[in-house]
C-alpha cells in the first residue's frame, strides 16, 4: 500500500497526540507541533535533546524523580520491546507547571531485525484528567472523612447484598451485636441475628428497588438493649439502581425518654383517676354518715359505734390512698430527675 507523504505529513502537523522520533543513540530527530506545544518547547529547543537532559524535570505519580534510564524511550533501546501507558509528569525548561503525559514507546527495528534504529513514542496531555481524578479523590476523602466522623453507622451494598462500604462505627456496632467482623465484600444478610433476617431481607428489597424509606427496630448487644433508626435509599448510577445505602442512629436514649414520658402520663393518668374516682367513694361515706347524725336525734349507742366505725374505716382508706398518691407523684419526680 502507497502512503502519500504529503498526507502523512499533513496528519502528523494535525494531530493532537504528540509524535516523536528518537534515533538509535536516544536523541530527538523530529517532533510534531502537538509535541512542541505540550512540551513547551520550540522545535529547536527540542531538537537534539534525550531523556536524560535535566531540563526535562521528570516525575513519577507519587512524586519521586523519574530516571532518564527508566524513561520509556531508553527502555525500549534496551529491550528492542513496546513499552506503553506509562504516566510521566514533567516541567520543562523553567516552567512551574508540572504537565503529565501517557507515552507509548515503539522501537522500530533495523532490516536484520536484531538491532533498534529508532523509536517512534507517541504521548498524550492528560493533565487535565489527572486534576479531575485529584479532586475526585478529594472529595472521596473528604465524604470518607464526614462518614467516619458521623455519629451514625453508615454503610452500603451492591444488588447483590454484597457490603460495599462501612464506616468504622458500622463496623463497631456489627461486632457488638454478633461477637465477628464484617468485611467489604461480605453477604450481609450472614451478619444479621436470625430472627432479624427476614426484617432486612425485606427492607433491601425494597430500597434496591426504588423506594426510599425510614424503619426502627431493636437490637441486643454487649451493652444491653439497644434502638436503631435506619434511613434506607436506592443508590443510582446512569439512571439505574446499582445498590442501597444505610444510615442506622443510636436513638436508645431518645426511645428511653419517650418511654419514661409514656410511664409518667400512665402514672398521672393513675393518679387523676384515684383523685376523680376511688376518693370518692370513702368520701361519700363519710359524709352519708355525717349526714345521719346531723339529721337523727334518737340515734341509739350502737348505731353510733357503728357509724363511728365506717368513719374510722373510710378515714383510713382515704389516708392510704393519699399515700399511694404520693409515692407515685415522687416517683415521677424521681424519674424526672434521671431523665
Amino acid at each position: 500500500m502507497h502512503i502519500n507523504p504529503i498526507k502523512f505529513q499533513r496528519l502528523l502537523h494535525t494531530m493532537i497526540q504528540g509524535v516523536v522520533y528518537h534515533d538509535s543513540s536516544g536523541k530527538i530527530i523530529y517532533a510534531n507541533p502537538a509535541a512542541e506545544r505540550i512540551l513547551g518547547l520550540t522545535h529547536d529547543q527540542i531538537f537534539g535533546k534525550t531523556s536524560f537532559d535535566p531540563d526535562w524535570r521528570s516525575i513519577r505519580e507519587n512524586g519521586e524523580n523519574f530516571p532518564g534510564a527508566e524513561h520509556p524511550v531508553n527502555l525500549a533501546l534496551k529491550t528492542a520491546k513496546p513499552i506503553r501507558n506509562v504516566v510521566m509528569g514533567i516541567r520543562p525548561g523553567k516552567s512551574i507547571k508540572t504537565t503529565w503525559i501517557m507515552i507509548d514507546a515503539i522501537p522500530e527495528l533495523n532490516e536484520n531485525g536484531k538491532k533498534v534504529d529508532q523509536v517512534l513514542v507517541t504521548f498524550s496531555d492528560i493533565t487535565t484528567l489527572k486534576e479531575l481524578r485529584w479532586q475526585e479523590k478529594e472529595k472521596a476523602g473528604m465524604l470518607k472523612s464526614i462518614m467516619e466522623s458521623s455519629s451514625e453507622s453508615i454503610w452500603s451494598i451492591d444488588k447483590n447484598m454484597k457490603l460495599r462500604f462501612a464506616n468504622t462505627k458500622f463496623i463497631e456496632s456489627c461486632y457488638s451485636i454478633l461477637g465477628r467482623p464484617i468485611h467489604v465484600g461480605d453477604y450481609v444478610i450472614d451478619f444479621v441475628e436470625p430472627d432479624k433476617k427476614e426484617f432486612w431481607i425485606r427492607n433491601y428489597q425494597k430500597a434496591l428497588g426504588g423506594e426510599s424509606f425510614e424503619s426502627t427496630e431493636t437490637y441486643l448487644t454487649e451493652s444491653g438493649k439497644k434502638y436503631y433508626r435506619m434511613n434506607l435509599n436506592p443508590i443510582f448510577s446512569g439512571g439505574e439502581i446499582i445498590g442501597a445505602s444505610v444510615f442506622a442512629k443510636d436513638v436508645t436514649d431518645l426511645e428511653n425518654f419517650f418511654a419514661t414520658i409514656q410511664l409518667h402520663n400512665d402514672r398521672f393518668r393513675e393518679i387523676s383517676w384515684i383523685q376523680s374516682h376511688v376518693i370518692r367513694a370513702p368520701v361519700a361515706r363519710l359524709m352519708g354518715v355525717l349526714n345521719l347524725i346531723s339529721e337523727e336525734s334518737d340515734i341509739s349507742l350502737d348505731e353510733i359505734q357503728r357509724l363511728l366505725q365506717i368513719m374510722k374505716s373510710s378515714c383510713k382508706e382515704i389516708d392510704d390512698l393519699i399515700r399511694d398518691v404520693a409515692m407515685k407523684s415522687e416517683d415521677i419526680l424521681r424519674r424526672n430527675t434521671e431523665i
